[in-house]
């Protein structure tokens, strides 16, 4: 999986600023930095891209029917390798690509996240807005290696965690 385009902020500077209650002038640009690498954070542990990016895929080569896409939502297949062979099913809750069995890889691109904001878990934009706060509170830049996440957290983000359906041959 790679992205290739990177997404906009799905929590902007200032409901952050409302959320943490801070009035003063703070360095804005360090804010939707560290709400830039909360988000990707989140993103990568929930396994669920929070704003649409397209991003690119590579199945496996040999023989499958079906192959289940590592993230959700996904809105819709932008690109595909071999368009006549394989769909897109369930793409909102479990996104599956299928096709008749055939041997070969297939490469894709996909838009995925969600397409209303509204629509965003709201536990995962907490999450973020929390995991900000705290980078800001510590002093920590975007860049510097974090602490592990807090238990407040790494609750927020298991209750919306992506976990793809264990499939049995």
């Amino acid at each position: 999986m790679r992205v290739i385009e990177p997404p906009a902020l799905a929590v902007p500077v200032e409901a952050f600023k409302r959320a943490v209650h801070l009035d003063g002038p703070d360095d804005d640009l360090l804010i939707a930095e560290l709400l830039a690498a909360a988000t990707e954070v989140v993103e990568t542990a929930a396994r669920r891209p929070l704003m649409p990016r397209l991003v690119a895929f590579e199945t496996p080569a040999g023989r499958w029917s079906r192959w289940y896409l590592p993230i959700a939502p996904v809105i819709e297949l932008v690109e595909i390798s071999d368009p006549a062979a394989a769909r897109l099913v369930r793409g909102a809750t479990e996104p599956v690509l299928e096709r008749p069995a055939a041997d070969g890889a297939v490469s894709l691109t996909a838009l995925c996240g969600h397409e209303d904001p509204a629509r965003i878990p709201r536990g995962l934009c907490q999450a973020v807005i929390l995991l900000a706060k705290e980078w800001h509170d510590a002093g920590i830049g975007p860049a510097e290696s974090a602490p592990p996440l807090s238990f407040g957290i790494q609750r927020l983000i298991r209750q919306a965690r992506y976990a793809r359906p264990m499939v049995s041959e």
